[in-house]
């Protein structure tokens, strides 16, 4: 993993400003069950990230959120630093921008 320019907690908020943040599982605009700040259950279910079987009539903890949102920024760091090898040059605005896209879309 790297560490980007730009703080776990303005990462945290700005993301979660994105996102929003719910404790319990809605549908989001593409379809997709998705819990906690943007995590896309269909995608990755949360089982082992939470240590627990996930139901989605289940509402998660604050700290299983956090869990979930620090798993999955790590995903994006390592994600980063295996695809933009010039990701740590950049400037923290612009560090921001590539999390925030591939926090949202993915690498791809």
């Amino acid at each position: 993993m790297i560490n980007s320019k730009v703080s776990f907690d303005v990462l945290k908020k700005e993301l979660t400003d994105e996102e929003g943040l719910k404790y319990r599982p809605y549908k989001c605009t593409a379809g997709h069950w998705t819990i906690g700040i943007g995590h896309n259950i269909d995608a990755m279910p949360i089982d082992d990230i939470i240590g627990r079987k996930y139901s989605l009539s289940i509402t998660l903890t604050k700290k299983e959120v956090d869990n979930i949102f620090l798993h999955d920024l790590n995903n994006v760091l390592n994600d980063l630093a295996d695809h933009i090898p010039w990701f740590n040059e950049l400037p923290g605005y612009q560090q921001y921008v590539m999390i925030s896209l591939v926090f949202n879309l993915g690498i791809g």
